[in-house]
């Protein structure tokens, strides 16, 4: 890794390599990172734990095929809300993707739903 060649004085250390040094060495994801990550405001710790939960959720698609139950938060952003006003004028604040949606209880998903 650069950053590695670069703290020992191998290399010139780049502006963008200070940065990302920067952020680490403050407990922050790199922005460098974030281009090409999920959006996050976690700080590194969690950050990493969460990157390694999503890595095991999605290589799971691969070895045993789409889940029965999906990770919701895996897919999207979800420390940003937005302040909606909610009543009997104002429009649904719930995403158009999430409309046709069927909720079940626990342990009451349909037969073709279920992994065998």
């Amino acid at each position: 890794m650069e950053l590695v060649r670069a703290l020992r004085g191998e290399v010139v250390m780049s502006g963008e390599l200070e940065r990302v040094a920067h952020a680490l060495s403050s407990g922050k994801v790199p922005d460098m990172w974030l281009v090409k990550s999920f959006p996050s405001l976690k700080p590194l710790g969690a950050y990493v734990k969460e990157l390694v939960e999503r890595t095991a959720f999605f290589s799971s698609w691969l070895q045993e095929g789409p889940p029965a139950v999906y990770w919701i938060s895996g897919f999207f952003f979800t420390q940003v809300g937005r302040r909606q006003p909610l009543g009997p004028k104002a429009p649904s604040s719930v995403p158009p993707a999430f409309h046709a949606l069927t909720l079940f209880p626990c342990g009451a998903l349909p037969l073709s739903c279920r992994r065998s």
